[in-house]
């Protein structure tokens, strides 16, 4: 019980942004405890208990600065996703440099299981491919930036996604917005990608057997 309460404390205290009353939580509780609702860290990049609908954008900066300072594993998945993950998910390029710099694996990747077709299935995402499918500029710098690597198939990817933007360009503002970023990183892809980011990715399909079964793996979601 006493477990639970300093948890339930701790949880609090992070939606409320609330660096002393965190702090003397932690005394009762393990920094990078794992619970069914998710780690202290991914409370504080999605501002809550994670859910797919919710608004994005809510977490706290400062809150996932100062966890970090205290210990929070960078590198602890919850759900088989990675706290970088989530942060792109949120559209926050502020906190994937954070992460990053704390010591977050930028060629990581989300798995997420799920039937299809009555068949099980894996679909697998690398932390850029997202940035990608959200057309998040910010993130795909910072994730190229400090190492993430790609092929060409994420170049033909990036071009899909810009290609279908161009198309809805004209319906209303925000669809130009989100042409105009699918341009930025098209662009930006095509003009920093090196031949030798070709091996790279074969080479890291080949040490994981889960991405390694699709050769398009670096494409984004695939079904295997």
């Amino acid at each position: 019980m006493t477990d639970f309460i300093s948890n339930y404390d701790l949880s609090n205290a992070i939606f409320l942004n609330d660096t002393e009353k965190v702090e003397k939580a932690l005394e009762f509780t393990d920094i990078n405890f794992l619970s069914n609702a998710g780690t202290p860290l991914w409370w504080a990049i999605t501002g809550g208990k994670y859910k797919l609908n919710d608004t994005v954008g809510k977490g706290h900066y400062e809150m996932v600065k100062f966890l970090l300072k205290k210990g929070a594993d960078p590198k602890k998945k919850f759900m088989l996703t990675p706290p970088l993950f989530i942060a792109v998910v949120e559209k926050r390029w502020d906190m994937v440099a954070l992460l990053i710099m704390a010591g977050a694996e930028v060629n990581d990747y989300s798995l997420t299981l799920k039937k299809i077709h009555k068949k099980d299935a894996c679909l697998c995402t690398t932390i850029l491919a997202q940035a990608i499918k959200n057309s998040e500029v910010g993130c795909v710098k910072a994730l190229v930036t400090n190492g993430a690597f790609y092929n060409n198939k994420t170049i033909e990817f990036a071009e899909e996604i810009y290609d279908n933007a161009e198309e809805d360009r004209k319906e209303n503002s925000d669809k130009y917005l989100k042409y105009d970023n699918a341009r930025q990183v098209y662009e930006y892809l095509k003009s920093h990608h090196k031949t030798s980011f070709e091996s790279l990715a074969d080479e890291f399909m080949r040490k994981n057997l889960m991405t390694g079964k699709k050769l398009n793996y670096f494409e984004g979601m695939e079904e295997f």
